[in-house]
């Protein structure tokens, strides 16, 4: 019995040494070729294309960054403006608002001034394309943004004469550029499983991201002024150093925002300024539909100009009702106001014979043709003021008509008149504006313009006993007092409208030279037409009115 046993166990065991894993595998590929054929090749298209991914990626990594806000080719230089800004932006860090009527040249000149590397740094959002359409797209690109922005920091040490410089901005920022880098690679993996798990990925990215990111890029900046390559040096070194570049640390200590880090006067090297600009600001409300998110970017925009003074931030925008919204946000009275208008009549003229005219007509083969039939500048400024743009246009089609184009007949004159003569005609109309209007309950049209009224501004603005500048080429009315007329909510809705603009102090281009003359008057918050060539329509069709009557 006991022999059995044992051959019965030997016969298991023989045939449990006997067994092989693989074999029913091996069978199936025998016998089905061609599905393990096409298993394989699409293992291999899969291989391929995750290479061809990483690779991809590696190069976009070894693409230099570079900063796409730079000077506008035949840039028209005024003065005033430029002086205000470059005043402004040299001074301690603060936060400015730049108000100003569409194309009257605000981010034209802030490109002038802030496109100057060996001075500013600077980190820009035309929100006119803003990359982003909510609080995820607005993190991300906020974020890669910054961290673009040190590394440019980074490079532009890079060939200093003194290594200590390069390697002690290298060693303080690198851990902040890799937290930027971190923090986003994190949330994009929360994303990833978001979608994968509930479709949706809305509720990955909350305000509370947004307030940590700031405070990378507030905990970032003040490790910048904070470098100090030579805290650790011997005096003789340092002295060869101070005295190689003597000439650059005098130039950084005139400006008041460079030598605030700067009080011992022991630094020999140029630290340049960090300014964050957001064109067309206003639009963030368009974009981020979260009042909590757009009160941390304002908030952070505080704590880093007029708490700590670690950068510029500068909001551009042609919504006079922003000012609305800064002031909702507790915000307003913290803010810098600047606005910009027209040239005046002397600049425009010296643009339009130096600059516009030499660079269009006069490069034609035979500009002696339609020359001739060029109206004179007076009657050009009685249309289009001072507002360059208006020019360049009008002459582009005095160019394709051959000189048969009268100002009357230009696009921008006509698109004028037909807006004003559609408000006033029909009640129903709606206005189409992307300005963020306040909200009046008690109102019944919020959307419509009154004729009635429009028409009793139109002539308190043309017979307005205030007379036309220099520097102003239209005549305005005073806001406070217009609203008391005809309601607050009334004028805002003409404003919406585009056919009235709201400027809240003097424009640059305004203001008497010294500031301290006995002619100066304090200037309250003024209704204008949107441009001269809206106050030349208000002309002609109030003059057509009169003659009918």
């Amino acid at each position: 019995m006991l022999t059995r046993r044992l051959q019965r166990f030997r016969g298991v065991y023989i045939q449990k040494r006997c067994f092989f894993p693989g074999f029913s595998q091996i069978v199936s590929v025998i016998s089905n070729p061609v599905d393990i054929i096409r298993q394989l090749d699409e293992s291999r298209k899969l291989l391929e294309s995750t290479r061809e991914e990483l690779q991809a990626s590696y190069e976009r990594l070894t693409i230099p960054q570079t900063e796409t806000f730079s000077p506008l080719p035949g840039f028209f230089p005024r003065k005033v403006e430029l002086a205000s800004l470059r005043s402004c932006l040299e001074s301690q860090p603060a936060f400015t608002v730049l108000f100003g009527g569409s194309s009257t040249g605000k981010t034209a000149l802030l490109r002038q001034v802030l496109s100057k590397p060996d001075q500013f740094l600077l980190v820009s959002f035309d929100l006119r394309l803003p990359g982003f359409s909510n609080i995820q797209g607005m993190y991300m690109s906020f974020s890669m943004k910054f961290e673009e922005l040190f590394n440019r920091i980074i490079n532009s040490y890079a060939d200093h004469p003194n290594s200590k410089v390069k390697d002690a901005f290298q060693s303080t920022l690198k851990g902040h550029i890799n937290g930027f880098k971190l923090a986003r690679r994190d949330l994009e993996k929360r994303i990833d499983q978001a979608l994968s798990v509930t479709g949706n990925s809305d509720s990955v990215i909350t305000e509370n991201n947004l307030a940590q990111l700031f405070e990378q890029y507030q905990s970032a900046l003040l490790a910048y002024w904070n470098v100090d390559p030579f805290k650790d040096a011997e005096p003789q070194d340092h002295e060869k150093s101070t005295n190689l570049e003597h000439k650059e640390r005098k130039e950084d200590e005139k400006t008041p925002a460079k030598s605030l880090r700067n009080a011992n006067g022991t630094e020999s090297f140029r630290r340049k300024i960090p300014v964050l600009f957001i064109d067309e600001a206003h639009r963030l409300g368009t974009f981020i539909s979260s009042p909590d998110c757009i009160n941390i970017l304002l908030t952070a925009s505080l704590t880093l100009t007029k708490q700590d003074r670690l950068c510029h931030v500068v909001h551009a925008t042609s919504d006079p009702f922003y000012m609305y919204w800064l002031r909702n946000l507790n915000v307003s009275h913290h803010v810098k106001l600047l606005t910009i208008d027209d040239c005046t009549k002397d600049e425009t003229r010296d643009y339009f014979y130096e600059y516009l005219l030499p660079s269009t007509l006069e490069k034609l083969p035979s500009p002696g043709l339609i020359k001739h039939k060029l109206f004179p500048f007076d009657v050009l400024w009685d249309t289009f003021g001072g507002r360059l743009v208006f020019y360049a246009d009008y002459i582009s089609e005095f160019i394709d008509t051959n000189g048969n184009a009268h100002p009357l007949q230009s696009s921008h004159f006509l698109q004028a008149y037909i807006l004003l003569k559609i408000y006033l005609g029909d009640s129903k109309f709606k206005i189409q504006s992307e300005y963020q209007l306040p909200q009046y309950s008690e109102i019944d049209n919020k959307d419509t313009v009154s004729p009635s009224v429009l028409r009793e501004v139109i002539e308190e603005i043309l017979n307005n006993p205030q007379n036309i500048t220099q520097n102003r080429s239209v005549n305005e009315i005073n806001y406070f007092a217009a609203c008391e007329r005809w309601s607050t909510a009334e004028i805002h809705k003409i404003v919406a409208a585009k056919i009235l603009n709201l400027t809240w102090i003097t424009p640059l281009s305004e203001r008497p030279p010294n500031h301290n003359s006995k002619n100066f008057v304090f200037r309250m918050p003024a209704l204008r037409p949107m441009s001269r060539v809206m106050f030349k329509a208000m002309q002609n069709i109030y003059s057509n009115d009169a003659a009918k009557t």
